[in-house]
């Protein structure tokens, strides 16, 4: 079974592309068991310890948005700020900026390229979970509009 990492030199390490989505059913097949186990928004393969890029988004009630290799092809020019946690980070949360609406490039289950545009709180989700396969955490946006 799969755990959440939370050391935070682990998290900070960037993930690598994959080549066939179908060789990472298994841990996709997981990572969706534990978002829905932890009732999280989403989770990044670097967050059960796998260095790939696979980002999950909950779609509650459909099933979640599973993206390979994610590149964020255009974002909104309007910002929003919202309170963010992190299932790797337990016990804190960190406000932060980010663009209303992002439009993401990726390959789908079949290797095929997709293309989403997530607002509002799908939106930050995205980002968060993308933030994770560069090394970013939220605790690096500490300072930022947080007081520090």
């Amino acid at each position: 079974m799969l755990e959440i990492v939370t050391n935070t030199h682990e998290l900070h390490r960037i993930s690598i592309p994959i080549h066939n989505p179908s060789e990472h059913r298994h841990l996709v097949i997981e990572m969706r068991e534990m978002l829905l186990r932890t009732q999280g928004l989403g989770l990044a393969a670097v967050q059960v310890g796998s260095l790939i890029r696979i980002i999950i988004i909950d779609n509650d009630p459909y099933p979640p948005f599973v993206l390979y290799n994610p590149l964020i092809a255009k974002t909104s020019e309007q910002f929003a700020t919202s309170e963010e946690s992190c299932l790797s980070i337990p016990d804190k949360s960190v406000i932060v900026r980010r663009p209303k609406t992002v439009k993401i490039s990726a390959l789908n289950n079949t290797g095929d390229a997709v293309v989403f545009k997530f607002s509002g709180l799908k939106a930050v989700v995205a980002q968060h979970e993308m933030d994770h396969l560069n090394g970013v955490i939220i605790t690096d946006y500490l300072g930022e509009l947080n007081g520090f």
